[in-house]
């Protein structure tokens, strides 16, 4: 409001309800952390982008108490999450690495889950995948470096309902992962990530 009164402005923001101003900004927040998250260059995020595009999704879900402003922003932030952060398959595997979240229960289809594991015994056996030539959607060209900025050392607390429970009765090597990592924490695979 301040800025607008210091260009004379003010008059845009008649019309525009208040409380829906509030909501929107603390709407957004989640955003602004995640793509904070994600923009790191001091720690590796490839993991990171499964479990946050599951989680913005979550968060943009039509709750009960929403007006219709409301849930037309949130079916539009959810269309836009849609088109903009689609994770690569390499992306996936990122994400099955961490030991953690080596179930990617995170993936609500199976059929999803299982290429991503296929995928990892294709490798592990030395064969090529048709998968394999899946082009990364967020090739961006390298930026300049930046001074380092003090960063999460941990991953959120919101990612922690997909953390690895289970086994899995397969005898290959992707199985076994799945069945017999240890649990470690994931600041001892991550030490830069932090809990929230």
């Amino acid at each position: 409001m301040r800025v607008l009164r210091g260009v004379q402005q003010e008059k845009r923001l008649k019309g525009i309800k208040l409380e829906l101003l509030q909501w929107l900004v603390a709407f957004l927040k989640p955003f602004q952390d995640e793509t904070t998250k994600l923009e790191a260059n001091h720690y590796p995020t490839l993991p990171l982008v499964l479990p946050t595009s599951v989680a913005l999704q979550e968060h943009c879900q039509p709750q009960l108490l929403d007006n219709v402003a409301q849930e037309a922003m949130r079916k539009r932030a959810l269309k836009f999450l849609g088109d903009t952060l689609k994770p690569t398959l390499k992306q996936k595997v990122a994400t099955f690495l961490v030991p953690v979240y080596r179930h990617l229960v995170m993936i609500a289809d199976e059929d999803e889950r299982k290429k991503v594991f296929d995928y990892v015994r294709t490798k592990l056996n030395g064969q090529e995948s048709a998968a394999e030539d899946e082009p990364d959607q967020q090739q961006q060209e390298p930026e300049p470096e930046e001074p380092p900025r003090k960063r999460p050392r941990r991953i959120g607390a919101n990612f922690q309902k997909w953390k690895a429970s289970g086994t899995a009765p397969k005898p290959d090597e992707v199985s076994a992962y799945l069945q017999d990592a240890p649990d470690v924490d994931i600041e001892d695979v991550f030490p830069y990530w932090k809990a929230e």
